[in-house]
């Protein structure tokens, strides 16, 4: 918090990227959306939506509280959300699962990381009963559909939009990315020109949208 708090002195842009949700509280949120200075962009692992499995996992927070919290990071002008989740965790059942899909389908996140469940020996989870192959090739696959949409969906709305973007990398089309892209996570934005410098902003009119990479000049 004092790191949130002390960025707003500073002249530079901050990204606050990755909150647990056991650790992120009201006092946090309130500063991301006070504080000029830091990034409007949060990860925050939810890994799934349902309590019985929430438990299992030792995620140590119910659904009650990640819906608070994603409320009220919502209610902050201009914010990117990014989750993860995993499809099949042992003894998941098809109303489980399809609860963690539905909640994913309410639109409150932008980037959304897919995962298979895989058994790691000595885990917690490894001791449980584990789902069938292909019940979990099938979860993982439809959350990936679902992936597929939300990250089209959010890329066609920043079409002719401008958007500060800093350039990281100079190649045949420079790339960089925006504030709500995390570098080498999330999409990333393609320039159409190599007259801009290295380490820079630059406002870039978006003109493309493919796959969850932006094309601007």
């Amino acid at each position: 918090m004092f790191l949130l708090h002390h960025t707003d002195d500073q002249r530079k842009i901050s990204e606050f990227l990755y909150a647990h949700p056991k650790s992120l509280d009201e006092q946090i949120i309130d500063e991301i959306a006070r504080n000029r200075k830091v990034c409007k962009y949060l990860d925050l692992p939810i890994q799934h939506i349902n309590d019985r499995i929430l438990k299992l996992m030792n995620r140590k927070v119910d659904r009650k509280r990640i819906e608070f919290l994603v409320k009220q990071l919502k209610k902050i002008k201009g914010i990117s959300l990014r989750t993860t989740v995993i499809a099949g965790f042992p003894t998941e059942t098809d109303e489980e699962f399809n609860e963690l899909y539905n909640f994913l389908n309410e639109r409150y996140f932008d980037w959304l990381g897919v995962f298979p469940y895989f058994r790691e020996p000595g885990t917690v989870a490894a001791r449980l009963k584990q789902l069938p192959g292909d019940v979990i090739e099938k979860r993982y696959k439809r959350l990936l559909r679902l992936q597929s949409k939300l990250i089209k969906e959010f890329s066609q709305k920043h079409l002719n939009r401008v958007y500060p973007v800093l350039i990281h990398h100079k190649g045949n089309t420079l790339i960089g990315h925006t504030r709500f892209q995390a570098p080498d996570i999330d999409g990333q934005v393609r320039v159409m020109s190599r007259t801009r410098g290295l380490g820079k902003i630059y406002k870039i009119k978006i003109t493309k949208a493919y796959r969850g990479d932006l094309y601007g000049e």
